[in-house]
């Protein structure tokens, strides 16, 4: 008897997590843009490719996604 008290509480959170999730959706959760982005002002040089990137943001989740922009890649050190 004491070990089911023990579990129930245990069992009830879980639950409530699991229905939560399910009612909220776990898209919320998970990083990346959910729809159309909007590009920033904020440009840079990804130093692994040398590749120029504009900063695009989802304006419903806030997140960023980096996209190449057109044109050579940049010569290291050229943007200083």
């Amino acid at each position: 008897m004491h070990l089911v008290l023990l579990w129930l509480p245990i069992a009830a959170v879980v639950l409530a997590a699991a229905v939560a999730t399910w009612k909220l959706g776990w898209e919320r959760y998970r990083p990346g843009p959910t729809g159309p982005t909007i590009p920033t002002d904020e440009v840079l040089v990804d130093p692994e490719s040398g590749r120029r990137q504009r900063v695009h943001m989802d304006p419903a989740t806030g997140a960023r996604v980096y996209v190449d922009e057109p044109g050579p890649p940049s010569q290291p050190g050229g943007g200083r």
